[in-house]
């Protein structure tokens, strides 16, 4: 019973950690692409 409310749980967790840890390195990879060719405007 704790073992499989335990499961999911993190069933539940890992998406949501992984969607986010996503949305983060797109937005990281678009801003660092963004700052290279503002910079190469210079």
């Amino acid at each position: 019973m704790i073992i499989k409310k335990c499961n999911g749980l993190r069933g539940f967790l890992v998406p949501a950690y992984v969607s986010v840890w996503a949305s983060c390195v797109a937005g990281a990879n678009a801003w660092q692409q963004e700052y290279i060719a503002i910079d190469t405007k210079k």
